[in-house]
């Protein structure tokens, strides 16, 4: 009977998963290599961390990506049985922005810049009218659950958030901060030496935000 476990078949370095700090670094494109990744990261997790007053980290360093990769990470980590802190250090952009707010606590380092726009359709060149109104059509769709998504923790409106959309919105880690995109600015050196549990402050032990 074969008895491996994902951690025996796969390196967890190569997934981005520091096992013993219970951290999981999604750096780079957001695409579905890196959503396969965190799915496999967390099922190595499930198997070595009980869950019982528990949390992970997921550090982002990341310009964007894809759409469908985007939702699938930010669903995964939601779904997530433990506690989640999000860490943006570098960049929080385009879909990292939304994978962002997946945390119960979401940190963003002070050089991080964090951005959020409209998303863009890859298209065709040649297109028909009919197909080319349902492409516009499911832009828009996705574009509403991006910003249901992203401003449901913010200080704007949902129509507020969709008018900034219309556009780059670039804001610093502290702009970001008081517009409620994240919940404090950390230096690196303590949230590197904190575990993570230390980090959901007043959350309580299996409570989800």
């Amino acid at each position: 009977m074969d008895t491996d476990t994902v951690s025996d078949l796969v390196d967890p370095v190569d997934l981005g998963l520091d096992v013993q700090n219970r951290r999981v670094y999604l750096y780079g494109g957001l695409g579905f290599k890196a959503a396969k990744r965190l799915d496999m990261a967390l099922a190595i997790l499930r198997g070595c961390v009980p869950t019982e007053a528990s949390a992970v980290e997921v550090c982002i360093n990341s310009e964007g990506g894809k759409e469908s990769a985007g939702f699938a990470i930010y669903d995964s980590l939601r779904a997530c049985p433990y506690r989640v802190v999000t860490i943006g250090t570098g960049a929080a952009m385009s879909m990292a922005a939304l994978v962002l707010q997946a945390g119960d606590v979401r940190l963003l380092t002070p050089s991080t810049r964090f951005m959020f726009h409209s998303g863009t359709s890859a298209g065709r060149d040649e297109m028909s009218q009919v197909d080319f109104i349902a492409a516009a059509k499911e832009m828009e769709a996705v574009t509403r659950m991006y910003v249901k998504l992203l401003s449901a923790r913010s200080k704007f409106s949902e129509d507020e958030v969709w008018d900034m959309c219309q556009r780059d919105t670039y804001m610093s880690a502290y702009e970001a901060v008081a517009a409620g995109f994240a919940d404090r600015v950390v230096e690196p050196r303590s949230w590197y030496e904190t575990a993570p549990q230390a980090a959901c402050g007043d959350i309580a032990s299996g409570e989800r935000r």
